[in-house]
């Protein structure tokens, strides 16, 4: 019986020893799990940026790098890929960075991650690890994957998009058309703020919304992919 507990007291300790200090998770805040793969949809814009919050999960003070692995790229010499976390790097690893115990560092916070994508649109594969300065076995990673093209050019997406009847009055039908299922629709008032959101499947189709308790007025909507919007049209409700 000693001997078994001995046994499970140095399992526990291996488990202690290398499990994640870090958590991270998305703008959404979706949790980022190790090795997961984010992907970002490139549509022309000349700079696509992809925020990461992080948390310490000790009740210590924890020192971290961050490294960039590039996995896949065809570059012609135009394009930039960067990232941020407190100061930004072009290289493959940031300087020592800390987070107190416990705290939490959301993804719209000054020293949150960011990686930037800057320049021609290209398929590309870019691994990011946070590793703890103190134990190399514990490390998180995660690989954001550039995705163009996808068969449907932005204007035709605006093309699909339309909303009837508009104006409206209690119900509204909103038909889309998406190259990702990373994409959203979203509504939002005259003065910016967000009333509507809702996840979109790959492809062409239409969204049946019972808007009676909207306020009559006017409204913005629009397509959504990867935190930017690339379409958005007037609604009116009555």
């Amino acid at each position: 019986m000693k001997k078994l507990y001995t046994i499970l007291l140095l399992i526990g300790f291996g488990f202690l020893a290398n499990a994640q200090s870090l958590r991270l998770f998305k703008e959404d805040s979706t949790v980022i799990n190790n090795n997961d793969v984010v992907d970002v949809i490139l549509n022309g814009e000349e700079e696509v940026n992809t925020y990461v919050g992080y948390e310490n999960l000790t009740n210590q003070q924890i020192g971290f790098y961050v490294k960039k692995e590039v996995l896949s790229f065809n570059d012609d010499g135009n394009v930039m890929l960067l990232f941020c976390i407190g100061n930004c790097y072009t290289g493959v690893s940031s300087e020592l960075v800390t987070i107190e115990p416990n705290a939490v560092i959301p993804a719209n916070h000054s020293m949150a991650f960011h990686a930037t994508y800057q320049g021609r649109p290209s398929d590309a594969l870019v691994k990011y690890t946070f590793q703890n300065a103190e134990n190399e076995d514990d490390c998180i990673s995660f690989t954001i994957k550039y995705k163009t093209g996808v068969g449907i050019p932005q204007n035709e997406i605006a093309n699909k998009l339309q909303a009837s009847p508009n104006p409206a009055t209690n119900n509204v039908s909103i038909n889309y058309t998406t190259a990702s299922n990373k994409s959203s629709l979203v509504i939002k008032n005259l003065t910016g703020k967000e009333i509507y959101r809702t996840e979109l499947q790959e492809g062409t189709s239409n969204l049946n919304l019972n808007i009676s308790d909207f306020p009559a007025g006017v409204y913005f909507y629009g397509i959504e992919v990867g935190g930017k919007m690339i379409c958005t049209k007037k609604l009116l409700i009555k």
